[in-house]
């Protein structure tokens, strides 16, 4: 059986969190070379990212730098389109790297390999579970923290950190709240508070939609921002 030297470490990176670089950086130690690579996703949630592609390649490569993952060598971030086993086979990848964080990502990914394995079973899927300190972190988990307000610094690299708050804070000023489907921070009581919490209304397919909320300017203007409008649709101002 031929060594695997050269793996692939996908994903859509929406943003890259301190999850994705240990998963990144414990790929480099098992492989000589390691391509990290950044899916376009345009339909990803059914509105498409929050950052762009070129964003998403440049924060990662920036969070690489200053996390001192790159000073390891061995390892280059791309954009990617189209099927990931195609893009295996352009790189001469031998494998492709996941991380696993609970039974839900082990559902998903499993069915993913399989896929993999069928449209191309030269290539190998290889799973490392995730560091117990970042068995929460996501990057939809970031992304609503972010946007109500949250301090994500000891989630994702400070670079990440920055463009979040530059990104949330021009859609606060715009008066808008973005739209899409409510998703990530689980179910239940918790899940329902961050439905109101951003705004949610239910749509007709049983789905969530973000709207706009009134109150939302009145915060802003009491000085409470999102995080403050946030507490007031859970009853706490």
């Amino acid at each position: 059986m031929n060594h695997i030297q050269h793996v692939v470490v996908p994903g859509t990176f929406d943003p890259v969190t301190l999850g994705h670089i240990d998963v990144i950086s414990r790929a480099r130690h098992l492989f000589p070379q390691v391509t990290v690579a950044v899916a376009e996703s345009r339909t990803k949630r059914g509105v498409g990212t929050a950052f762009t592609l070129e964003e998403r390649v440049d924060m990662l490569r920036q969070a690489l730098d200053e996390q001192g993952v790159s000073s390891i060598g061995g390892i280059r971030v791309l954009p990617f389109t189209g099927l990931l086993v195609d893009f295996c086979r352009e790189l001469g990848a031998g494998g492709v790297v996941k991380g696993l964080r609970a039974m839900t990502d082990f559902e998903y990914e499993l069915q993913q390999a399989d896929l993999n394995a069928h449209l191309a079973p030269d290539i190998e899927s290889v799973f490392v579970m995730s560091n117990p300190g970042y068995g929460y972190v996501s990057s939809s988990i970031v992304r609503e923290l972010a946007s109500l307000g949250s301090d994500v610094s000891t989630l994702v690299p400070p670079c990440v950190a920055i463009k979040l708050r530059e990104h949330f804070t021009a859609e606060e000023g715009s008066g808008t709240v973005p739209v899409g489907p409510v998703r990530s921070i689980g179910g239940g009581q918790h899940g329902r508070q961050l439905q109101r919490a951003r705004g949610a209304v239910r749509r007709p397919d049983g789905g969530h939609q973000l709207e706009p909320c009134g109150r939302l300017q009145h915060c802003a203007q009491h000085g409470r921002g999102r995080a403050g409008h946030a507490l007031w649709h859970r009853g706490t101002l």
